[in-house]
């Protein structure tokens, strides 16, 4: 079998439709433990919406993973990074971890303080957002779940 084709394009209605079919399971869980009453769609298309970067990451025109940077403040320090994958992650993973260093760098460039809110329970995240460089050592509670700030400091 041979390599499948990578591309990265713009967050668009089809591949948002696409990811809430298909996202992993822990990633499901983790975005509507943090919104409460919204679809997945609802709560893909609002991240998309306010970010000030949103892409998709296709492998063979499948969607691997849709990504972006909420920025509250545009003068500020202070970015929101998130991720939603589906289980093309399992298959790509050395890709995943260029485009993650990659991404990083690029999103510290618009803020230098990333801060991400993931459930404590998703231990493969919080390995990954280590692996990353960001601090995963405080907790915190949102909507009665237990969350895990992740935070990556510019250096």
């Amino acid at each position: 079998m041979g390599i499948s084709k990578f591309t990265i394009d713009r967050a668009a209605p089809s591949y948002i439709e696409e990811l809430a079919k298909n996202m992993r399971m822990k990633d499901r869980r983790e975005v509507t433990r943090q919104r409460p009453g919204m679809s997945l769609h609802e709560i893909l298309s609002e991240a998309v919406d306010v970010s000030v970067f949103s892409r998709c990451g296709l492998v063979g025109g499948r969607v691997l993973a849709i990504w972006g940077l909420y920025v509250p403040h545009l003068l500020g320090d202070l970015g929101f990074p998130w991720a939603m994958t589906t289980d093309l992650m399992y298959e790509n993973k050395r890709l995943v971890m260029n485009l993650t260093k990659f991404y990083t760098a690029k999103m510290q460039r618009i803020t230098p303080t990333l801060v991400a809110h993931v459930d404590s329970n998703y231990l493969t995240a919080l390995r990954w957002l280590s692996w990353a460089g960001f601090d995963t050592s405080e907790s915190i509670e949102v909507n009665g779940y237990p969350f895990t700030l992740a935070i990556k400091e510019a250096a």
